[in-house]
């Protein structure tokens, strides 16, 4: 039985549908949450603000970050999506792209220490598929001189590195529920900032517009596509066998295709705050996140212990990372591009759909070729990554099989 590389958890339909019926005002509902996601994220030391879209956070961090520095450039990975970079520049930041260090989605140190001459506002540090391994490092960097660290950790709410804390030491964190996340909604996001950046926060966000159950309407048809053509049932019947003709004969990825397409506009309802409903999905969701989440390192571990040489950053000690986090999904590492595409053919033949989209990298964007920095370790990382899937449906058996066919077919 094939299982799909990404799946979208479930969502309550039936109670979010009562709770927009009702439109019952839950009391305390906002610090229910924030009590409950603060105490999950082991942020103690930060105040949290919800918002109706993630992205929205980039914004509001970079926003006030300039407005208290002398500079406005902030460094940051070119191996994002194109609305982060556009989110930077429309808060009145100037990027300037880091580096990756080699084969690996860890920011490049000595680029970093050197970059400190700009005297950059502040530093995006993203959390992949493992945590930054240099983030105290880093942390410390910025301490030194004086420059805001951002942490977007859209895929990775918890974690530590080198038994520190994810987003513990920075200026700001900014989290993801949107469809795909492990702890999702259609849309909506989470700022976590220090105390003495909370009320400015604040008065940026005063007038934003809560989302109305419209906003959600083009998220809640892509996600119940998504969540249909991955059904266990309907995918081995019709869909494998869709990404088959469309991938082996013709050589077309359509997710390629349809994300292509989307539209990287800056949205007005980025800036937005959610709705009680959505509040109350999230809420209901968390307790699923530890199971998911030690179900996600298991995987991990299988591949990693048989993997390793062709793991991307399996130069390094990753091992604790990989227990230490939420392991998104798990990335490998193919020769080169045609290598990886081929790879790719041979296991959906069997059965075993891997993805190929993870980030691009944004440098080789027109709108964004002549921001300053470095990519050449993104770009090159960019055509060699496989990414394997760690979710619920994976399980021991299935996973063994798959990495004995990348064996056998590397």
């Amino acid at each position: 039985m094939a299982i799909p590389s990404i799946i979208i958890n479930k969502l309550n339909y039936p109670s979010i549908l009562k709770d927009i019926i009702t439109g019952k005002e839950k009391i305390n509902l906002n610090k229910n949450f924030v009590d409950t996601f603060i105490e999950l994220s082991e942020l103690n030391s930060k105040k949290i603000i919800l918002l109706g879209r993630a992205r929205s956070a980039i914004y509001l961090s970079v926003k006030n970050s300039i407005s208290k520095k002398k500079n406005k450039i902030i460094l940051m990975s070119s191996f994002t999506v194109p609305e982060v970079i556009k989110l930077v520049i429309h808060a009145g930041g100037i990027p300037h792209f880091i580096d990756f260090s080699y084969e690996t989605t860890f920011l490049n140190l000595e680029q970093i220490e050197k970059k400190m001459k700009l005297k950059p506002a502040a530093i995006i540090v993203t959390h992949y598929n493992l945590n930054q391994i240099n983030y105290p490092e880093i942390a410390d960097i910025c301490k030194e001189n004086n420059v805001d660290l951002i942490e977007d950790s859209a895929l990775s709410i918890n974690g530590k590195v080198k038994k520190t804390q994810i987003n513990s030491l920075s200026d700001y964190s900014l989290f993801s529920f949107s469809s795909f996340k492990l702890l999702n909604f259609y849309y909506g996001g989470a700022i976590a900032v220090k105390k003495d950046n909370y009320n400015d926060i604040k008065e940026l966000t005063k007038n934003w517009k809560i989302l109305t159950f419209s906003d959600y309407l083009k998220q809640f048809y892509r996600t119940t596509l998504f969540s249909s053509l991955t059904n266990k049932f309907f995918f081995n019947l019709f869909t494998i066998n869709l990404m088959k003709i469309s991938y082996l004969k013709n050589n077309n990825d359509i997710i390629d295709t349809k994300l292509a397409k989307l539209n990287n506009s800056i949205k007005s309802n980025y800036f937005s705050l959610p709705p009680n409903y959505a509040i109350s999905e999230l809420l209901r969701k968390i307790p699923e996140y530890q199971n998911n989440r030690k179900h996600r390192v298991e995987i991990a571990k299988l591949y990693y212990h048989t993997l390793r040489d062709i793991t991307v950053g399996g130069s390094e000690n990753i091992k604790e990372l990989i227990i230490d986090g939420d392991n998104f999904n798990y990335l490998i590492k193919c020769k080169n591009k045609n290598h990886r595409d081929e790879l790719r053919k041979k296991l959906l033949q069997k059965n075993f759909p891997c993805g190929k989209i993870f980030y691009k990298n944004c440098h080789r964007i027109s709108e964004f070729s002549n921001i300053e920095g470095s990519s050449k370790n993104v770009d090159d990382l960019v055509d060699k990554i496989l990414v394997l899937p760690t979710h619920q449906k994976v399980n021991n058996l299935y996973a063994k099989k798959l990495i004995n066919e990348i064996k056998n077919n590397y």
